[in-house]
């Protein structure tokens, strides 16, 4: 499915009857994950973490091609959370990661040595929807695994901030981000490196940079149409939790948060 036209006839044909499937497949094995996640340490350690930054700010830092190594360092003093492969930056950087966060099931299934190894942060949380055998590599690490859960109303992504029981997933790591940063007690969220773009897509045949670092990750018009949905999300989220989220994204396309500078932010 993941190599075929997302244009073509078949596509539209095969794609409802294999998400109609998926589903099924993925209760069976939510209710696996459910059953063995509740008698593990996990949701002990999650909870340790619940209100310790209240009335806080934070950085939330996405992997767009806007991210440089030189505004990290304007906020190597500040709390923020990090994803992905964010550590392609960190060897030029006097900031490192403070928190970290990875969900997309190809990261979780594939890099979990650099997860691992790599990032260096005061804590690591790896998402986890429905297959169990994904927490493996992870189990005698210092990595704290979230359960997940999708939850969609029209592809818009609905979230959970009892994220001791489980986290929502919803089209962008940053979507997990934010609600573990309000578990936390953050009131005041910046955005940066957080385009809200694509610009190598199936569509264009895999033309442009999609992340800070060079990659062969390609997707289609409708991932980043699905991503506008999650961040749409997240604002309501945040307007019903008294949050206030700003933008000092350099850039991108997420014109739905007040936009600052960065300079003016961290002076």
């Amino acid at each position: 499915m993941n190599n075929m036209n997302r244009n073509s006839l078949l596509y539209k044909i095969v794609h409802p009857i294999n998400n109609k499937l998926l589903k099924i497949v993925r209760r069976v094995y939510q209710k696996k994950l459910a059953d063995w996640y509740i008698y593990t340490d996990y949701p002990e350690k999650i909870r340790k973490f619940k209100g310790i930054h209240q009335g806080e700010r934070c950085f939330i830092i996405g992997n767009g091609p806007s991210l440089t190594a030189q505004d990290l360092d304007l906020i190597k003093d500040e709390k923020s959370f990090s994803c992905n492969k964010i550590y392609y930056i960190t060897d030029k950087t006097k900031w490192q990661p403070y928190y970290y966060a990875v969900n997309d099931r190809g990261f979780v299934r594939d890099d979990f040595h650099n997860i691992i190894n790599k990032v260096k942060a005061k804590a690591k949380f790896v998402g986890i929807e429905f297959e169990k055998q994904l927490a493996k590599p992870y189990l005698d690490s210092d990595v704290i695994i979230l359960r997940e859960k999708t939850i969609l109303q029209k592809m818009k992504p609905k979230w959970h901030l009892d994220i001791d029981d489980y986290i929502c997933s919803g089209h962008t790591v940053t979507f997990i981000m934010v609600q573990i940063a309000i578990y936390m007690g953050f009131t005041e969220i910046y955005f940066l490196g957080q385009d809200c773009s694509y610009f190598a897509t199936y569509e264009n045949g895999g033309v442009g940079q999609n992340h800070f670092y060079k990659s062969n990750h390609v997707l289609a018009k409708a991932d980043a149409d699905y991503m506008v949905l999650a961040f749409q999300s997240i604002k309501e989220m945040a307007e019903e939790q008294n949050v206030k989220i700003y933008n000092a994204t350099r850039g991108g396309k997420l014109e739905m948060f007040h936009r600052v500078k960065l300079e003016d932010v961290v002076k």
